[in-house]
């Protein structure tokens, strides 16, 4: 899907629930010590070439829940990895992402819907922030920039909590519009296959990948 401050608009993805509009607030994990370290974000948890390739990797809260961060997000960081410690999750608005700017006045983020594949189950709620088309080609004193404004507006947004603290409550979770939009959405891609087609088509990228990950070591 498209983002308001990319230049390039692919096409939409039927998979997606739709578009990341302004008014949804994004999840980022926080995990100790991938990306979190001494109560901040540490230095690997904004990388120049995830965010030059737009994949670094979030949730949008209103297709998530405490139950689908375990399931799609924590549980595959902590698969195999002892040493890591879930930390919580830092949540942002998305148009306060997109309305970051340099002293330019060019506008340094875009959020992208993304919907994942995992354990033969769909994200919904996975999607990617990334540098615009400008900042990409800035160079990277742009980027550099970019991320501290991230960083800043990571620190205005209320910090790191515990996942349960960033959704209503039961049963008001479950009562949410975007939970009724998404049942209608899955009903559809299960009454015309497109759910299974998707799975299909990702488990052989993915196996694709692995081979040629093999075939060069």
């Amino acid at each position: 899907m498209a983002d308001t401050n990319t230049e390039h608009k692919p096409d939409d993805s039927e998979i997606s629930p739709g578009e990341v509009f302004d008014e949804e607030d994004i999840l980022l994990a926080a995990v100790e010590p991938m990306n979190w370290q001494d109560g901040v974000f540490n230095g690997q948890a904004f990388q120049k070439k995830y965010l030059k390739a737009r994949q670094q990797s979030v949730a949008r809260q209103c297709y998530s829940s405490p139950a689908r961060l375990k399931f799609f997000v924590f549980d595959q960081l902590l698969l195999n990895k002892p040493e890591r410690k879930v930390k919580g999750t830092q949540r942002f608005n998305s148009r306060a992402l997109r309305d970051l700017k340099s002293d330019d006045g060019t506008k340094q983020f875009v959020v992208i819907d993304a919907p994942l594949a995992v354990r033969n189950k769909i994200d919904f709620a996975h999607a990617h922030i990334g540098f615009t088309d400008k900042v990409n080609r800035g160079g990277n004193s742009a980027q550099a920039a970019a991320i501290l404004n991230l960083r800043d507006l990571l620190k205005r947004s209320g910090g790191v909590k515990w996942v349960w603290l960033q959704f209503p409550p039961p049963p008001l979770i479950y009562l949410r519009p975007s939970e009724f939009r998404l049942a209608r959405h899955r009903l559809r891609l299960r009454r015309e296959g497109i759910d299974k087609e998707f799975l299909k088509a990702e488990a052989e990228r993915q196996k694709a990948a692995e081979d040629s990950t093999k075939a060069r070591t």
